[in-house]
């Protein structure tokens, strides 16, 4: 809609109301201006069912979807049966392994800038209308060699601390539980949030004191270890709640062999954050592969990652 365009005051209520409508879930008790320029670039319904409609003609069963900005509630009702996630910061998210992404955006929103600086140009549909544009990006294939989550069995576990290593050794809910099974502290495939998506991941708790230590003992190594890891939800909510305000990182450190690759540091900004280490030199051969994770003050460090071996 042209910004010259002249509304009525029923008009300009009826947009002020759907503005409130899409904004309030992420604001609530916040007070916020909403000026007018804003409130006429707001698609309506019709708009966001006309982008829902493109996305179904070209949708194949694997493909990711978001909606930018993350807040569009209507756009993601819209999207519904294509499972869309609300993604704040879609450019730091490693999709795999989906082959396609969707982006359906509006007011000018940053992200298919932002995703083709990263993927490449997109294929851009803007005769939806309405201030609505959709965007498919193609992703780059993996090609993983070895998925540390679906073979979680196969891991030695231990909390390596003061006393020394004390060994993981009980297999229940497809985890190794540590200190008889009670708490927080295994190592295991578990569904967890991050920003609203839930991904199956390997829960692993840091202790209050020294690492939790995952080996693999027989792991195919291609160029490079990624990492997608973070906070899980339900941690960095409790920590806005007021839970001592815990803001330590939780450290991970990779190894293979015997010889320490690098780590990364997972903080309550992170949400399924890839990190990457390079494994080139190891290429095509079966080596041992260690995680240990570990923080400073362990309080509701609820980490969660899914660490795969690519090319």
């Amino acid at each position: 809609m042209s910004a010259s365009k002249r509304l009525s005051t029923s008009e300009l209520a009826a947009r002020a109301a759907r503005v409130t409508y899409l904004v309030a879930p992420a604001f609530v008790g916040a007070m916020f201006f909403v000026d007018i320029g804003l409130i006429v670039e707001v698609p309506s319904r019709e708009a966001w069912r006309r982008a829902a409609g493109v996305v179904r003609q070209g949708w194949r069963d694997g493909d990711a979807v978001i909606v930018a900005p993350w807040w569009a509630e209507e756009a993601r009702e819209a999207l519904a049966g294509m499972s869309p996630r609300r993604v704040e910061k879609p450019a730091a998210i490693d999709f795999s392994p989906a082959r396609r992404l969707w982006v359906v955006s509006a007011f000018h929103d940053a992200a298919i800038g932002e995703l083709a600086a990263r993927y490449g140009k997109a294929e851009v549909d803007d005769r939806v209308g309405g201030g609505v544009r959709v965007a498919r990006f193609a992703l780059p294939d993996p090609k993983v060699s070895y998925d540390f989550v679906s073979r979680v069995r196969e891991a030695q576990v231990a909390i390596q601390g003061r006393a020394g290593s004390q060994p993981c050794r009980s297999w229940a809910g497809r985890a190794w539980r540590c200190g008889g099974g009670a708490g927080n502290f295994y190592f295991g495939a578990q569904p967890r949030e991050f920003d609203y998506t839930v991904y199956n991941c390997l829960w692993a708790h840091p202790p209050k004191d020294g690492a939790l230590v995952a080996t693999y003992g027989a792991v195919t190594l291609a160029n490079r270890i990624v990492v997608r890891g973070g906070i899980a939800n339900f941690g960095r909510r409790n920590m806005a709640g007021g839970r001592g305000g815990v803001t330590t990182p939780v450290t991970l450190q990779i190894a293979v062999g015997n010889q320490i690759i690098g780590q990364a540091q997972f903080t309550n900004a992170d949400s399924m954050t890839p990190a990457e280490f390079n494994t080139a030199a190891w290429r095509g051969q079966t080596l041992p592969v260690t995680f240990a994770v570990s923080a400073m003050n362990n309080e509701m460090r609820h980490f969660c990652m899914i660490p795969e071996a690519r090319e």
